[in-house]
């Protein structure tokens, strides 16, 4: 499973490992989108099930990407960036977020 960090969090490097690491025992890789290759981005957010953003708008382009989206986790609260018209309509995702009463 890929769980694809759509931008820095500013979490620091000891934390990103501990999740790599707990992540790791679950058979699933977590990926940073800031630290890859412009070149190799598409790849890993087309196999990507889990997506944690901030404020990245996840229109229905970027979503149509995602494929294998199962899960949006928002790292802050609301969900206004997120087009949650084309997850319902695609059945595409739960979003995850610290108060879901925006949902």
């Amino acid at each position: 499973m890929i769980i694809y960090m759509m931008q820095y969090l500013g979490m620091m490097d000891e934390e990103l490992k501990k999740w790599e690491s707990e992540f790791k025992e679950m058979n699933a890789e977590l990926v940073l989108d800031y630290k890859l290759h412009p070149d190799d981005k598409p790849k890993f957010m087309e196999k990507a099930e889990i997506v944690i953003t901030s404020n990245i708008p996840l229109n229905a382009d970027l979503l149509s990407k995602m494929p294998n989206l199962k899960m949006i986790s928002v790292a802050f609260t609301g969900v206004d960036h997120i087009d949650l018209e084309y997850c319902k309509n695609h059945n595409k995702s739960k979003i995850i977020t610290p108060f879901p009463k925006y949902i």
